[in-house]
């Protein structure tokens, strides 16, 4: 697409390796200039149990809205930005009803929170104690507890252990298969 000479258009921009909210805080400093910096927050499992992460929807790219005449060079030059994306000579614009069917999907902080639901026959992963890292099987979602059953292999043979939601996380394939049925990959 041709750059737009006299009005803004939101392009893509590169930022270095795990600095896209240092870009975002910066380039939002810079007048007329907007940010979109979608993330996510999702619990992954640690040692000490599963804790919440802010992840960037897309590594290593955010979203800013300028005058490409006029403010593309200090983009380039703003902390924690790699480069601008470009093919060759083309630089392609974001059409502003991609950034506003996104931005509908994100809280005011540009956060979106992957759901965990847990259901009978899902896989999950043990976050923290002794069971770390082994895998088990939902038998029973207990939600007044904020508990399930799980069906657990041990010591040579299978036992029904309950455990907080907290405690552990979904496996990847299950959690991955369930964002992405819907738009963009995520739900509202």
């Amino acid at each position: 697409m041709a750059r737009p000479l006299e009005s803004s258009a939101w392009f893509c921009v590169r930022t270095q390796p795990k600095h896209e909210q240092i870009a975002a805080a910066h380039l939002t400093r810079i007048p007329d200039i907007e940010v979109f910096n979608p993330k996510l927050r999702i619990r992954k499992p640690t040692r000490r149990g599963a804790v919440w992460f802010v992840e960037a929807l897309f590594p290593g790219y955010l979203f800013a809205r300028f005058n490409w005449n006029r403010d593309s060079q200090g983009v380039r030059g703003t902390p924690g930005v790699s480069t601008l994306v470009s093919f060759g000579p083309n630089v392609p614009i974001v059409p502003d009803g991609v950034v506003e069917a996104l931005r509908s999907q994100f809280d005011k902080s540009e956060a979106h929170e992957v759901p965990e639901q847990f259901q009978c026959g899902d896989t999950v992963t043990i976050a923290g104690g002794a069971f770390h890292g082994l895998q088990a099987t939902v038998l029973r979602v207990m939600s007044a507890k904020d508990r399930i059953q799980v069906l657990l292999d041990i010591l040579g043979g299978t036992q029904r252990v309950e455990f907080s939601t907290g405690q552990v996380t979904p496996v990847d394939s299950n959690a991955q298969a369930q964002v992405a049925r819907t738009p963009f990959g995520l739900k509202k």
